[in-house]
């Protein structure tokens, strides 16, 4: 199984996020990602670090920053890394561990076509942001590897307030 995940919570709009901020408040979407990525190591930029960092430690969960900031800039990091390389050689030389791209939009374009399942949330709301992730979705979506994977939807998991679509690499026969 490949140890390279991405987990995104998007409204009707594709918007993800607003000044810094997620623009919907629903508990249940946010227990959703906290049990999804339980155990794993979250991957984020140095902008989603600092919007969670309120929150954090995060229980049963690491952290490693991509950004060109110091490491005492980010005081519950295990790793900050200054470049895609650096991150993709800690990921698979950890094969043991899962990892979560989980923001924001500069980490999402430039590891989403390296992640081997996409957890999409799709929230019930419309609002408008300044933080939008469509153009990377479908840039991505019919992202071809050159062993002839491809992208599907393996499950989907329908809630009052949003949508889970879970979205893995398979081979086609």
């Amino acid at each position: 199984m490949h140890n390279l995940n991405m987990i995104v919570a998007m409204n009707k709009k594709y918007v993800i996020g607003d000044k810094g901020k997620i623009p919907w408040h629903i508990p249940e979407e946010l227990k959703h990602f906290k049990e999804t990525t339980r155990y794993g190591v979250l991957i984020m930029g140095s902008k989603t670090y600092k919007s969670v960092e309120k929150f954090l430690p995060f229980e049963d969960r690491d952290i490693i920053v991509l950004s060109s900031g110091e490491k005492t800039e980010f005081p519950h990091a295990m790793e900050v890394f200054k470049d895609i390389k650096s991150v993709l050689d800690h990921v698979y030389s950890n094969p043991e561990s899962t990892f979560w791209v989980s923001g924001g939009l500069g980490v999402y374009d430039a590891l989403i076509p390296y992640c081997g399942r996409w957890v999409m949330s799709k929230v019930d709301d419309d609002s408008d942001g300044d933080t939008n992730i469509k153009s990377i979705l479908e840039k991505n979506l019919e992202f071809e590897h050159k062993d002839n994977k491809r992208l599907i939807v393996s499950s989907e998991t329908k809630h009052e307030k949003f949508t889970v679509y879970d979205i893995i690499e398979s081979y086609e026969h």
